[in-house]
């Protein structure tokens, strides 16, 4: 009767974490846009995002579309060694820079809005857009689409 309850236990806890890993997806590039390096990730796992951050060669511009997840990821990782610019996608927000954990983060109302005017420039710097949840999918998609414009030409 043990073993069964051993087994039964086991097989539940493979079930679930089987289940947590399905929402993950992994990072996507989109090669260079206005000579930076895009990527985007829909729903990392936290030690996915903390070991891809630490890894970039050169300095990260992160945009995220969820500021719950960009709070705890700031209350866990010091991002002012691989982070240059913290983002924060969000129409609600009306100045253009907040503080968030001590950081300075830029509020953008789009993704559109935030290529469009931060970044054409000339310096060699990665793009990561993270997003999470049903709407961070949505925001995924818009922003998918606007990126074919520069990626077909």
């Amino acid at each position: 009767m043990k073993v069964k309850e051993d087994l039964t236990k086991a097989l539940l806890q493979a079930r679930k974490e089987a289940l947590q890993y399905v929402d993950c997806t992994s990072m996507q590039s989109y090669g260079k846009i206005f000579g930076k390096d895009v990527f985007t990730w829909l729903n990392p796992f936290d030690f996915q995002l903390k070991s891809t951050l630490t890894s970039f060669p050169f300095p990260l511009t992160l945009v995220f579309s969820d500021r719950q997840a960009l709070e705890k990821l700031l209350t866990t990782l010091n991002t002012d060694i691989w982070v240059d610019q913290l983002v924060l996608i969000s129409d609600s927000i009306t100045d253009d820079i907040v503080e968030i954990d001590g950081n300075k983060c830029l509020i953008a109302p789009n993704c559109q809005t935030l290529i469009k005017e931060n970044l054409n420039t000339s310096a060699k710097q990665i793009v990561l857009f993270v997003f999470y949840g049903a709407d961070g999918e949505n925001k995924l998609m818009e922003l998918e689409n606007y990126l074919k414009m520069f990626l077909t030409r």
